[in-house]
């Protein structure tokens, strides 16, 4: 009989992939506490990883990390095995002189790219509940706008409230 044999032969190079799976914050710190967070790692490429890298961890007014972000610490990890995960703890500080607020935790596998990997853009992850550093209060429990003696009515909606006379 007529056979038809299709060939694919794979040109890419083994390489190891880390990426941050979860991350373990507090919901609240006080400026000047030191708190551990816990990040779990995985090399989810097709090679171990034998270098050390590094997990740095940055507090954040944004979804992103730029240069205006709190580094707020590090931890260097020797190596990872292939479709294995580590979890890792960092001692972070909370600087003294952050503005009371929400924040997001950023954490950052090889920011500085020194493992050559399959992908380059799953190094980075970003804490989905903000963390409150300071005692942020959402609103006052003895309003008196306007002389009115009471909190002004749907303050979220644009536009005048009548206050009265006074």
């Amino acid at each position: 009989g007529n056979y038809t044999l299709y060939v694919w032969t794979n040109w890419s190079v083994p390489t190891p992939n880390l990426e941050i799976l979860e991350m373990i914050v507090p919901p609240n710190v006080n400026q000047g506490d030191s708190t551990n967070i816990d990040v779990v790692v995985e090399n989810d490429g097709t090679l171990d990883l034998n270098d050390s890298f590094v997990v740095d961890i940055y507090l954040s007014v944004d979804a992103s990390e730029t240069w205006v972000d709190h580094h707020l610490g590090n931890t260097t990890t020797a190596g990872l095995m292939m479709n294995a995960t580590t979890s890792v703890s960092i001692a972070a500080t909370i600087p003294t002189g952050m503005v009371e607020g929400e924040y997001r935790i950023i954490a950052i596998v090889d920011g500085a790219d020194d493992i050559f990997e399959k992908s380059e853009t799953d190094n980075t992850y970003i804490h989905d509940v903000r963390v409150t550093v300071g005692t942020v209060t959402e609103s006052c429990s003895n309003q008196d706008e306007g002389g009115s003696g009471a909190d002004a009515p749907n303050e979220h909606t644009i536009g005048s409230v009548d206050l009265g006379l006074d």
